[in-house]
């Protein structure tokens, strides 16, 4: 089994991104803006909030928002469950050109070759 998680509590850190395109045939356009924060670095979780500009092809433009909770788990967590689950436990790290260096994966390997 193979786990990556985007996070992991001891490599976390708040960050912004933002984007969008517009489509010249339709008039059409999106813009938006990621947030994602830890409000309280005692639990496990974080938030991520979303914003979307979004412009339609008559030229009115709406505004939507979303929040997402995210779970935030310290390394030694990813571990222990799945050993809970069976699989021998063990993390490497994952180098590639497109993610931040030293990203953790987490494998897990079915125990006696059941």
């Amino acid at each position: 089994m193979l786990v990556a998680p985007d996070e992991t509590k001891e490599r976390f850190v708040a960050e912004t991104s933002c984007g969008g395109s517009d489509d010249p045939a339709s008039g059409r356009g999106i813009r938006y803006l990621e947030w994602s924060y830890d409000p309280d670095p005692n639990d496990e979780q974080i938030t991520v909030e979303y914003s979307y500009l979004l412009r339609q092809s008559d030229g009115t433009v709406s505004v939507v928002h979303d929040r997402h909770a995210g779970g935030l788990f310290p390394r030694q967590v990813w571990l222990d469950l799945l050993e809970e689950a069976g699989f021998t436990a063990r993390s490497e790290v994952f180098n590639h050109s497109e993610l931040e260096a030293g990203y953790e994966l987490f494998i897990g390997t079915r125990r006696g070759g059941e």
